[in-house]
């Protein structure tokens, strides 16, 4: 399986608002911004949405778009509780706040969508893991995994968020070795999600080491972000600060277009607090850097442009991938 795909899939902010039952865990997230009506919060956050569907479309980016779901705030994240691979399954994954639970409701109509647009959808490949949501084992999708699809490895954060029981039920289903280790912030607290500290290209990572305190996890996470099933192995592995970090460095994705090349997804803030050599090296192993502005989003919601998209691996009826 290959890195990166170019199709991806967008929900709009119609419903976005602050949430706080998941700012509870988030240090990234904010209850208010600049003293903003929800009304304000909304509006900014849909002008956000849109224009970073217009970067990426205007960059050769397949975006399929969904309108939001009444009650979720939260639902602009939906790569939070779905995933899909090129062996055609699509993911249902265990959310901890109840109010993003809600967000599933929407994927009957996305699963609708992407077949009328000619991807496989296999009834009999659904795999549904919200049943652990049951037993207080929560695991939220590609925010709680970073996956190596190329060498089969799922580096997992543990918090909350991301449960042992079921980090194993995913490696198991899906035959990925699960690179599990812990965290830690400037004052002791876990990250929430894994795909804030660490993001993984074709021959690149990013990735934060100041927030794995255990030196051990330390030194086998960067062995294992070396490897490579295909060719020599990934070429850089750029650490990132904390301060990094909190500017959303760690909360990139790398896309393909539908010519072929890569390229590397941020925000501008995110871009804005790279080093000039940093970026360097992100467009000499990544590809070209795509951003956009969404300030009200990270500020209010916690989360970055990755969180934002949801990747689809699947493959087309006819045979062909949508991947790069």
């Amino acid at each position: 399986m290959k890195q990166s795909t170019h199709t991806v899939i967008m929900i709009g902010a119609e419903y976005f608002e602050p949430n706080p039952k998941t700012a509870i865990d988030n240090r990234f997230a904010h209850l208010n911004l600049e003293n903003l009506s929800k009304a304000q919060i909304r509006s900014r956050a849909m002008a956000e949405s849109k224009a970073l569907d217009s970067v990426l479309m205007d960059a050769g980016v397949n975006v399929i778009r969904f309108p939001g779901t009444p009650g979720c705030p939260d639902g602009v994240f939906p790569n939070n509780w779905l995933s899909t691979d090129e062996e055609d399954h699509m993911i249902l994954y265990p959310m901890m706040a109840t109010n993003r639970r809600i967000e599933r409701v929407a994927w009957p109509a996305i699963r609708e969508r992407l077949r009328r647009a000619g991807f496989q959808v296999d009834p009999d490949k659904i795999v549904d893991l919200s049943y652990l949501e049951r037993n207080g084992h929560f695991l939220e999708g590609t925010g709680s995994l970073v996956l190596d699809h190329i060498n089969n490895i799922a580096y997992a954060a543990l918090s909350e968020r991301t449960t042992i029981e079921a980090i194993k039920e995913f490696a198991t289903t899906f035959s990925y070795y699960p690179k599990v280790f812990g965290t830690a912030d400037a004052d002791g607290q876990p990250v929430y999600h894994t795909n804030v500290i660490l993001a993984l290209g074709t021959d690149f990572a990013l990735f934060c080491p100041d927030a794995v305190p255990d030196e051990g996890e330390r030194d086998e996470i960067f062995e294992r972000l070396m490897q490579h099933q295909q060719g020599s192995g990934r070429q850089e592995v750029i650490e990132i600060t904390w301060d990094q970090v909190k500017s959303f460095c760690g909360n990139v994705l790398e896309l393909s277009t539908e010519g072929g090349d890569r390229i590397v997804v941020m925000s501008e803030t995110a871009k804005r607090a790279f080093r000039p050599d940093q970026l360097d090296k992100l467009e000499k192993w990544g590809g070209r850097i795509v951003s956009a502005d969404i300030p009200t989003i990270e500020t209010i919601g916690g989360g970055g442009v990755r969180c934002m998209l949801c990747e689809v691996f699947l493959p087309w009826v006819n045979g062909d991938h949508f991947v790069g």
